[in-house]
């Protein structure tokens, strides 16, 4: 593993030295892995199902990350050698969250333009985003390979899950959906409880050792806000699905409303419950995130159908089914 380290200290060390007009351009790059925000605009606005399918495929992956990085708990270059810090991050190292969703949402876009010039584009922006946190001195290069893997992971699971899994569950019932919600639930607790107690678990002396305690703090509140974001993600669709179906086609105007509603609310909930000094941190996180999820998902559509920003296909003038 040294010696894994040591490569890649040099790579950086050469990068930064060889390179060093690049910080400015690499560190904006670097802030495009939050293109996620995108993915509201097609749920609500362009393609639902497509929609649906990014949000879980993104909501997933989070997930998958910061259940990870704990198990590993591995350090950064810059805790290493301080000088090559030229970006801020304070959680374990290993896998990059960015490298795993620039391959992710990159390459699941694609699904909006499938053209054959873009797959070159999606993988040029997945190879720089890489590179760029390599640059900055926040990842190993093993670091963003674990996460171009798990990224690569999730995106076949996630074709999977449409071609197989979704079909299955549109079969059950309204109550047994909302079990498996339940079941699923009880067990990704349970694994990240695990992944909390083995994060925990003491470890030899490593130089790195003082950045060891605000890194656990960080996983252990990263874990608890993707589950938060999981749960209300599962429970939003189920419920949108039973008593809304919304349509996504509308003028300009009610698209331009939906977006100023959705991530206005969606704003308020999250400064509001930031604000809330009454919850434990840890609570506080998981239904602050949970809410704001919860809010895109399921609310905000139920507000644009009341609006008449969306059309609604209700409960009531649908066949009933058990």
């Amino acid at each position: 593993m040294n010696a894994l380290f040591d490569l890649s200290l040099q790579c950086t060390r050469w990068l930064q030295a060889a390179f060093p007009a690049l910080q400015t351009l690499l560190s904006l790059l670097s802030d495009l892995v939050y293109i996620d925000f995108l993915v509201p605009i097609v749920y609500w606005s362009v393609d639902k199902r497509l929609g649906r399918y990014l949000v879980m495929l993104v909501t997933c992956n989070n997930l998958l990350n910061e259940m990870v990085k704990p198990l590993f708990h591995g350090p950064r270059p810059f805790w290493l050698d301080s000088s090559l810090e030229l970006d801020s991050s304070r959680s374990f190292g290993i896998p990059s969250g960015h490298a795993q969703s620039s391959i992710l949402t990159s390459f699941s876009l694609l699904r909006l333009l499938p053209k054959r010039w873009l797959w070159w584009v999606a993988a040029l922006f997945t190879l720089a985003m890489g590179l760029s946190r390599v640059y900055l001195g926040v990842h190993f290069l093993h670091d963003i390979a674990m996460g171009y893997l798990l990224g690569g992971i999730v995106l076949v699971l996630g074709w999977r899950w449409q071609n197989n899994v979704e079909p299955w569950g549109r079969g059950l019932t309204f109550v047994r959906r909302l079990a498996v919600v339940g079941g699923v639930t009880a067990v990704l607790t349970l694994l990240s409880y695990l992944a909390y107690r083995i994060m925990l678990l003491p470890q030899t002396a490593v130089s790195w050792q003082s950045f060891i305690p605000h890194a656990q703090t960080e996983s252990t509140l990263g874990n608890t806000q993707a589950l938060g974001i999981f749960i209300a993600t599962l429970l939003g669709f189920i419920l949108e699905n039973r008593y809304l179906q919304f349509q996504t086609h509308g003028t300009l105007r009610q698209h331009l409303l939906r977006w100023l509603l959705g991530f206005g609310g969606a704003g308020i909930l999250y400064i509001g419950l930031s604000e809330c000094t009454i919850l434990p941190n840890l609570l506080l996180h998981f239904l602050g995130y949970f809410s704001v999820m919860f809010w895109m998902v399921y609310l905000a559509p139920s507000l644009f159908a009341q609006l008449g920003l969306v059309q609604p296909i209700y409960l009531s003038q649908r066949p009933t089914t058990s």
